[in-house]
């Protein structure tokens, strides 16, 4: 797995599982903004810190399209209200249903390791499927 810490560059190719935890306290921390954790077939992003996180996948198919899903707290999946994220930089209002604790982040980010097809991480981890929004964001559908 590759990983970025983007606000530090930081970039490091083939890091292992038993290696991700002090990277991953840099974000919990607040030294860091965000995580992007690279993969053959796409990434696994999050942002936040302390004990709310907002994470999402990319899966990046073989004909070139792509899907979108926000890992989300299967708990509050039907709230609408939204919950204050803060970073190092920033504050974001996030749906409640996709901000998630740290346990979760740990548990995905572990998942994100040990599932080389995406279908199996989405087996582990409670998901909500934003291509269609995603697409819409980046112009690529009206």
């Amino acid at each position: 797995m590759d990983v970025e810490l983007v606000e530090a560059g930081y970039h490091e190719k083939n890091v292992l599982y038993e290696d991700i935890e002090t990277l991953l306290l840099t974000v919990v921390n607040g030294e860091e903004e965000c995580m992007i954790l690279r993969s053959e077939d796409g990434f696994l992003q999050f942002f936040g810190m302390n004990d709310k996180f907002v994470a999402e996948m990319q899966v990046d198919l073989p004909d070139g399209d792509f899907r979108t899903y926000s890992i989300i707290n299967k708990e509050r999946k039907q709230a609408m209200d939204k919950i204050t994220v803060h970073t190092m930089l920033d504050k974001s209002e996030v749906p409640a249903r996709e901000v998630i604790s740290l346990e979760m982040l740990r548990a995905a980010v572990r998942a994100y390791y040990s599932n080389v097809h995406y279908e199996s991480f989405l087996k582990q981890i409670p998901y909500m499927d934003t291509t269609e929004q995603t697409k819409r964001y980046m112009g690529l559908i009206k």
